[in-house]
């Protein structure tokens, strides 16, 4: 899930940056900080109920919703689990 997270922010501000130029350095630092914190507080609290989650009798099923969930590749959701 982070790798692919993190796929999408980098495609995505590499996009904005290219759609605005006239940024600023400070301004572009700013910018990408500011998605990173976005990405952040989106992703971590999902991934502490993933792995609160994969202790439970119910880890087959939990794992198979997310793949679905995320569209994941099945050997991803194997390196995932804990």
């Amino acid at each position: 899930m982070r790798k692919r997270t993190e796929q999408i922010r980098e495609a995505e501000l590499t996009r904005l940056l290219t759609r605005v130029p006239q940024l600023s350095p400070p301004a572009r630092v700013a910018v990408a900080t500011c998605i990173d914190r976005i990405v952040h507080a989106l992703l971590q609290p999902a991934l502490t109920r993933v792995i609160v989650q994969s202790e439970s009798a119910h880890t087959a099923e939990h794992a198979e919703a997310l793949l679905v969930l995320f569209a994941l590749e099945p050997d991803t959701a194997g390196r995932c689990s804990r």
